[in-house]
């Protein structure tokens, strides 16, 4: 979505090789793997390559906190995911690199139909982004573990009747 919106630059931070893969097919210019990211020494350093803005979408702990140490000096974070651990955030690394940590509110109805202006406009790679078999609603469980393993690398269309 980042590159059907304009933006030239966009780097994946992903565990799963195929989802990786898929970033690279669909227009990012880089990828990372979480663990190889490594953190700033302290709060007050910032790491070699550090990123504007990182959007976070997983909702894990340990995602969001790395996300707040690839951060350059007044850097942004948006987080968009939702998990149930909570993140043990550097509150002076926020402070002393002047860092902006926001939440982006999603599935609205101005969202919704700004998806789906999106959609129609052919701007996205749909045939990379969403899976080739639907799942019947008999299989959805299956689909989840597959998703959650990083089998599956797209979204995954659920009908309801097999």
């Amino acid at each position: 979505m980042l590159r059907a919106e304009g933006v030239d630059d966009v780097t994946v931070s992903e565990p799963a090789p195929l989802r990786r893969q898929r970033a690279l097919d669909v227009g990012a210019t880089a990828v990372v793997v979480p663990g190889d990211l490594v953190a700033p020494a302290s709060p007050t350093k910032v790491v070699a390559q550090p990123f504007q803005a990182a959007i976070e979408c997983s909702g894990r702990a340990d995602a969001i906190v790395g996300a707040l140490g690839q951060l350059d000096r007044q850097g942004v974070l948006v987080l968009s995911g939702t998990g149930m651990e909570r993140p043990q955030l550097d509150h002076l690394r926020v402070i002393l690199s002047e860092l902006v940590v926001t939440g982006s509110l999603e599935y609205t109805r101005e969202d919704f139909s700004d998806a789906l202006d999106l959609l129609a406009s052919g701007r996205l790679p749909l045939e990379q982004l969403v899976e080739s078999n639907d799942v019947p609603l008999s299989a959805v469980a299956d689909a989840m573990l597959r998703l959650a393993s990083g089998e599956l690398a797209g979204k995954v269309l659920v009908v309801p009747h097999a």
